[in-house]
C-alpha cells in the first residue's frame, strides 16, 4: 500500500495532505467525470485467470476427448484429475497415486501446470505493452439518458438525448503455458490406445465456450512403473503448449473496464430574417456526439 508522503504536513492539523501519497504511480487527481456508477450495471467486469484456463483444459479432455480403455472386455471410461500439491508430492516420490482408500487408481489421466510466460517477451511483440488508446470499445445506444419510446401507449417525456453508453475494456495479456499430460495404464495395449485417441486433437483449440486456447502437443515420453506387492503400471507422458489470454478485474489498482457516456458538443448558428447561415456565435444549440 502507498504510504503518506510526511513532507507535505498541513501545519493546522499536523497531519499529511491525503491528496498526496508515495506509490510506483503519479497522485492521482480525482475527476468526476470518470466516475461512473455501476452497481445497477448488467454488464460486469470481464475476467480470464489461470483457472479458467486450467479449467477449459480439464473440461476438454472430459467432454471432447472422452479417453476409454478396454479392461476384462468392459469399456471404461479414464477419469481425469488436475494435480494439486498432495497428488503431485505422492506421484513425485512413489511415481503413481492412491484413491482415498488406498487403491492404486489405473487407468488415470492427470493435468499438470508447469510455468506461465508472456508470450510477447519470447517473439519480440509489444502486444502486452500498456500503449495508449490500446483498448476494445462497446457502444450501446439505449441508456438511462436515451430511452426509446412506447408507440402504443406514449408517455410524456423531455426530449431525447443523443447519448450512448461507452464501456472500454483492456486488451488481455498473451501468455504462453506449459502443462504436462500424464496417462497411467496398467498394459501397454490400453496406452496405445489411450494415446491414440489424444494425439488426433493436437493443435485443437481446447476449452469450453468462450474459453478455447490453442494447444499444441509435444514429444510422448514412455516409462514403467515397479511396484513391489502391486501389478506393474505404464505412463506416458505427453508436453503441452497452451496460447492463452489473461485479463484480471484490477491492473495497478485500477479497473479494467470502464463506463462513460459521450460527450455533447454544442454548435452554435446565427438566425437572421427567419434564415439560418453559419457559422457565427449565439443562436440555438445542437447536440452532437462526439468520442474522445
Amino acid at each position: 500500500m502507498p504510504r503518506r508522503n510526511r513532507n507535505n504536513i498541513d501545519r493546522k492539523t499536523n497531519k499529511p495532505n491525503p491528496k498526496r501519497v508515495e506509490s510506483l504511480h503519479g497522485d492521482r487527481v480525482l475527476n468526476r467525470a470518470y466516475e461512473t456508477r455501476r452497481d445497477q450495471d448488467i454488464i460486469r467486469t470481464p475476467q480470464r485467470t489461470l483457472y479458467d484456463i486450467d479449467y477449459a483444459m480439464k473440461w476438454y479432455i472430459e467432454n471432447e476427448i472422452r479417453p476409454q480403455v478396454t479392461a476384462n472386455k468392459n469399456l471404461l471410461i479414464v477419469p481425469a484429475i488436475f494435480s494439486n500439491g498432495e497428488k503431485w508430492d505422492n506421484i513425485r516420490r512413489l511415481g503413481y497415486t492412491r484413491d482415498e482408500k488406498g487403491k492404486l487408481q489405473s487407468p488415470l489421466i492427470m493435468l499438470k501446470r508447469n510455468s506461465a510466460e508472456e508470450r510477447s517477451t519470447n517473439k519480440g511483440l509489444d502486444v502486452n505493452l500498456p500503449h495508449a488508446g490500446n483498448n476494445i470499445i462497446f457502444q450501446t445506444n439505449y441508456n438511462q439518458h436515451n430511452r426509446y419510446e412506447d408507440i402504443l401507449f406514449p408517455i410524456p417525456n423531455n426530449e431525447k438525448a443523443n447519448s450512448k453508453k461507452i464501456y472500454i475494456v483492456n486488451i488481455p495479456k498473451y501468455v504462453t503455458i506449459q502443462y504436462d499430460l500424464m496417462l497411467w495404464c496398467d498394459f501397454t495395449t490400453q496406452l496405445n490406445d489411450l494415446i491414440d485417441q489424444v494425439l488426433p486433437h493436437n493443435r485443437f483449440a481446447w476449452g469450453n465456450e468462450n474459453n478455447k486456447f490453442t494447444t499444441v502437443m509435444g514429444s510422448v515420453t514412455f516409462e514403467t512403473i515397479n511396484t513391489i506387492g502391486e501389478d506393474r503400471l505404464v505412463r506416458a507422458t505427453i508436453p503441452l503448449t497452451v496460447y492463452g489470454t489473461l485479463l484480471s478485474a484490477q491492473e495497478t489498482q485500477i479497473e479494467t473496464l470502464k463506463k462513460m457516456f459521450s460527450v455533447k458538443k454544442v454548435s452554435w448558428d446565427t438566425t437572421l430574417n427567419n434564415e439560418t447561415t453559419s457559422p457565427s456565435p449565439s443562436g440555438s444549440t445542437n447536440s452532437q456526439d462526439v468520442l474522445e
